[in-house]
Protein backbone atom coordinates (compact mmCIF):
# COMPACT_ATOMS: atom_id res chain seq x y z
CA UNK A 1 0.00 0.00 0.00
CA UNK A 2 2.89 2.37 1.14
CA UNK A 3 5.07 1.72 -2.34
CA UNK A 4 1.53 2.56 -4.36
CA UNK A 5 0.85 5.21 -2.37
CA UNK A 6 3.91 7.22 -2.95
CA UNK A 7 4.92 6.05 -6.89
CA UNK A 8 1.36 7.45 -7.76
CA UNK A 9 1.53 10.76 -5.51
CA UNK A 10 5.12 11.76 -5.40
CA UNK A 11 5.99 9.79 -9.02
CA UNK A 12 7.17 13.22 -10.48
CA UNK A 13 9.95 13.30 -8.20
CA UNK A 14 8.83 17.40 -7.42
CA UNK A 15 6.32 16.30 -5.31
CA UNK A 16 8.47 14.30 -3.37
CA UNK A 17 9.31 15.05 0.49
CA UNK A 18 12.60 16.35 0.42
CA UNK A 19 14.05 13.15 3.01
CA UNK A 20 13.04 10.87 0.15
CA UNK A 21 14.25 12.82 -2.99
CA UNK A 22 17.57 12.65 -1.72
CA UNK A 23 17.47 9.74 -2.14
CA UNK A 24 17.52 8.79 -5.63
CA UNK A 25 15.02 6.03 -5.09
CA UNK A 26 12.26 6.85 -6.72
CA UNK A 27 10.61 8.35 -3.84
CA UNK A 28 10.03 4.96 -1.62
CA UNK A 29 10.54 5.32 1.97
CA UNK A 30 13.60 3.52 3.05
CA UNK A 31 11.46 0.43 4.57
CA UNK A 32 10.08 -0.20 1.22
CA UNK A 33 13.08 0.62 -0.85
CA UNK A 34 15.12 -2.27 1.07
CA UNK A 35 12.49 -5.05 0.02
CA UNK A 36 12.91 -3.87 -3.55
CA UNK A 37 15.78 -5.66 -4.23
CA UNK A 38 17.19 -9.43 -2.98
CA UNK A 39 19.97 -12.06 -4.29
CA UNK A 40 18.96 -13.20 -7.61
CA UNK A 41 16.81 -10.19 -8.86
CA UNK A 42 17.70 -7.57 -11.38
CA UNK A 43 18.70 -4.43 -10.00
CA UNK A 44 17.76 -1.11 -11.59
CA UNK A 45 20.52 1.13 -12.07
CA UNK A 46 18.53 4.13 -11.17
CA UNK A 47 18.60 2.74 -7.89
CA UNK A 48 21.54 4.20 -5.82
CA UNK A 49 24.90 5.49 -6.31
CA UNK A 50 27.70 3.65 -7.87
CA UNK A 51 30.54 2.80 -6.24
CA UNK A 52 34.01 1.28 -7.65
CA UNK A 53 35.94 -1.55 -5.96
CA UNK A 54 38.40 0.68 -4.66
CA UNK A 55 35.87 3.00 -2.84
CA UNK A 56 34.82 -0.08 -1.09
CA UNK A 57 37.03 -0.59 2.35
CA UNK A 58 39.15 -3.41 2.68
CA UNK A 59 37.73 -5.07 5.48
CA UNK A 60 34.26 -5.28 3.45
CA UNK A 61 36.14 -6.49 0.13
CA UNK A 62 37.91 -9.33 2.19
CA UNK A 63 35.27 -10.01 4.47
CA UNK A 64 32.70 -10.36 1.88
CA UNK A 65 34.70 -12.19 -0.69
CA UNK A 66 34.14 -9.02 -3.59
CA UNK A 67 36.35 -8.64 -6.42
CA UNK A 68 36.85 -6.21 -9.19
CA UNK A 69 34.47 -7.92 -11.96
CA UNK A 70 31.11 -7.14 -10.43
CA UNK A 71 29.55 -3.74 -10.15
CA UNK A 72 28.92 -2.57 -6.86
CA UNK A 73 25.81 0.33 -6.23
CA UNK A 74 24.94 1.34 -2.61
CA UNK A 75 22.10 3.51 -0.93
CA UNK A 76 20.14 3.04 2.38
CA UNK A 77 22.81 1.27 3.99
CA UNK A 78 23.24 -1.58 2.14
CA UNK A 79 25.67 -2.45 -0.55
CA UNK A 80 24.60 -4.32 -3.66
CA UNK A 81 27.29 -6.62 -5.81
CA UNK A 82 25.84 -6.94 -8.93
CA UNK A 83 27.03 -8.99 -11.95
CA UNK A 84 27.69 -6.55 -14.86
CA UNK A 85 26.37 -8.73 -17.81
CA UNK A 86 23.22 -9.80 -16.44
CA UNK A 87 22.70 -6.78 -13.53
CA UNK A 88 20.96 -9.77 -11.45
CA UNK A 89 22.13 -8.99 -7.55
CA UNK A 90 24.89 -11.32 -6.62
CA UNK A 91 25.10 -10.12 -2.89
CA UNK A 92 23.38 -7.56 -0.45
CA UNK A 93 25.77 -6.35 2.10
CA UNK A 94 24.19 -4.12 5.35
CA UNK A 95 27.29 -1.58 5.18
CA UNK A 96 27.02 1.85 6.69
CA UNK A 97 29.68 3.31 3.99
CA UNK A 98 30.60 7.05 3.90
Amino acid sequence: FAREYYTTTYKDGKRCPPGLAKKNNGCLPPGQAKKLYNVGQTYNRAYGSTWTYDQIPVQLRTQYSLNQTNRYYYNSGYLYQVDPQTMLIRQVISALLR
